[in-house]
């Protein structure tokens, strides 16, 4: 069986050919498996001019943070009402509304699917998103709501911050 490199030139990788090239046993092509089809991100251009990393949030670190925060959260894309306003069903069931700005009206083929989104917080309390990326929709939201329960703690908090260049 001839080898198909994971870096192609580099003779390393595994030996089975990649998924997309796999063929099932009445030949053809096999398409990935519906769990890794997503939806397209909405503003992922924007996060090259974020000031800085986006620290992840769950609703209560979200609740505590100062206005202008720059964050990430991790829910589903709900709608809450029938005039179009958006928020994020979180783990521990929450929900943070977004803000009409932003690329909120860019958001529709994301509605109901599990996101990240990685925006601002206002003085309202709302996020203004500048991006939203798809998850899977077997991505446990509980333990995001664990990992940023971790990141904040303040023995590990360390662990998690960005480095200093």
């Amino acid at each position: 069986m001839a080898a198909f490199p994971m870096f192609p030139g580099t003779g390393a990788g595994p030996t089975a050919p990649p998924l997309a090239m796999a063929s099932p046993a009445g030949g053809g092509s096999m398409a990935p498996p519906a769990a890794l089809v997503l939806p397209a991100s909405v503003g992922s251009e924007n996060l090259a001019s974020m000031p800085r990393i986006a620290a992840r949030m769950n609703p209560s670190s979200f609740n505590q943070a100062p206005q202008m925060s720059i964050m990430r959260m991790a829910g589903q894309l709900i709608q809450l009402d029938g005039q179009g306003s958006l928020g994020l069903k979180c783990s521990e069931g929450g929900v943070v509304n977004l803000s009409s700005g932003g690329i909120a009206p860019s958001l529709g083929g994301l509605l109901n699917h599990k996101v990240e989104i990685i925006g601002s917080k206002l003085q309202d309390g709302n996020i203004t998103a500048a991006c939203a990326l798809p998850l899977t929709a077997d991505c446990e939201l509980g333990l995001w709501d664990d990992f940023v329960k971790l990141s904040n703690d303040p023995r590990l908090r360390h662990l998690f911050e960005p480095l200093e260049s």
